[in-house]
């Protein structure tokens, strides 16, 4: 453990880094809840309960990975957003009640861009992190894919956290997803090393 003081308004702020070598291999480690409420064990658990099927109290997609994120989100505790307008890409807005027989979301819930808007527009929730996501070993974020090229993503996976091998070492982060469903790949499974990546830490 390393740490620096800094002295602001007569005050001390530690910072701490942690690190953490698992079989070679440099992590970065941090709490269960970071900092607010999220439960990434129930997110991670929802996440491999629902990989390789669908849960009727949602809407279903062909498209499904958003809609996925969005349902482990939800497990792990995030709140739905007060409800506004449905049927839109508006970066403040996050949610999918059913009602008059039918759902109503917005496309943030459905959506990998829209979701990316709602992420960029909440920093205190989530954090685009600047480092590889096989560091990002809590469970429960969330890894968008610009898979079509460029830099938008058109993608979602479910970061679940660090696989061992029958061994018992650290060999590389999992994920679930839906569209192609997959259950507990490693984290870069037919990833493009030219595709841009979008990892966000939850911080809520």
């Amino acid at each position: 453990m390393s740490y620096m003081r800094y002295h602001i308004h007569e005050r001390v702020v530690v910072l701490t880094v942690v690190l953490v070598v698992v079989s070679g291999v440099l992590v970065w480690s941090r709490p269960a809840n970071a900092i607010g409420n999220y439960n990434r064990s129930a997110a991670v658990a929802y996440a491999d309960q629902w990989a390789l099927s669908r849960n009727s109290n949602y809407p279903q997609f062909g498209n499904d990975c958003t809609n996925f994120a969005s349902q482990v989100l939800q497990a792990g505790g995030y709140p739905q957003t007060n409800p506004g307008s449905y049927f839109t890409c508006d970066p403040s807005l996050w949610y999918q009640p059913f009602f008059v027989n039918m759902w109503w979301y917005t496309y943030s819930w459905i959506n990998a861009d829209c979701m990316r808007q709602f992420f960029s527009n909440r920093p205190q929730d989530f954090e685009l992190y600047g480092g590889s996501p096989e560091y990002l070993q809590g469970g429960g974020d969330i890894l968008q894919i610009a898979d079509g090229g460029g830099l938008t993503p058109m993608h979602a996976r479910i970061l679940t956290g660090p696989g061992y091998g029958s061994d018992g070492y650290y060999y590389n982060n999992r994920e679930d997803q839906h569209t192609n469903d997959e259950y507990e790949l490693t984290w870069n499974y037919a990833l493009d090393p030219s595709w841009a990546l979008y990892p966000w830490l939850v911080n809520w």
